[in-house]
């Protein structure tokens, strides 16, 4: 587990641990929780890569076994999913004591071709009428987003590289960037890294 070494090397640099789908499936999320927290007091995510957007029933099952691993913030990627299954997973997460993160879209290669062109921006406006204030948004979107909420939102923004430091993003989510020994400049330290 790589994080052995890395989580301990950056827990002064770093405001929180993201924990991904791919280790989970390989380790088990009850396992990698306890490694982790055996490593660091930092608050830990959980990002499943697209969970948190299936039907009501599934959605329980996964926000309580969220809650049982001891994860403080668990990201949910609702595309697809419809107003019921994000209502559904806003509404667990608050009852478990959860921080809900709502990811609103990507910018990868076709990641829109089977959604409208506004599905992000209706995804973060019914996120925030259920009161979500914390969002995963793309790097060069962030303060697109912002103008949009007229309240205090903390946006987090994936994909780190020379313009992200410019961005309007509350928190840069580093992950293969810090494993492969990226060096967190004077600039980044600035506000907070997730990693």
């Amino acid at each position: 587990m790589k994080n052995r070494e890395i989580i301990p090397e950056l827990n002064d640099k770093i405001v929180g641990v993201k924990i991904g789908s791919l280790l989970c499936w390989e380790l088990g999320l009850k396992k990698v929780v306890q490694e982790i927290k055996r490593l660091t007091n930092l608050p830990l995510i959980f990002d499943p890569q697209k969970g948190g957007n299936d039907i009501p029933y599934i959605i329980e099952k996964q926000v309580k076994m969220v809650y049982e691993a001891g994860i403080e913030y668990f990201i949910s990627a609702p595309v697809g999913a419809g107003l019921i299954s994000l209502k559904t997973f806003v509404t667990l997460c608050r009852i478990y004591g959860i921080v809900p993160i709502i990811l609103c879209e990507m910018t990868h290669q076709e990641s829109n071709y089977f959604l409208s062109e506004d599905s992000g921006r209706k995804i973060f406006q019914e996120s925030l009428n259920l009161g979500v204030t914390h969002f995963v948004v793309p790097i060069r979107l962030t303060s697109s987003y912002r103008d949009i909420a007229n309240e205090k939102i903390v946006l987090m923004s994936p994909g780190i590289d020379n313009l992200s430091f410019y961005a309007d993003a509350d928190y840069l989510i580093a992950g293969r960037i810090l494993y492969n020994k990226f060096l967190l400049t004077p600039k980044s330290e600035e506000r907070g890294m997730i990693c």
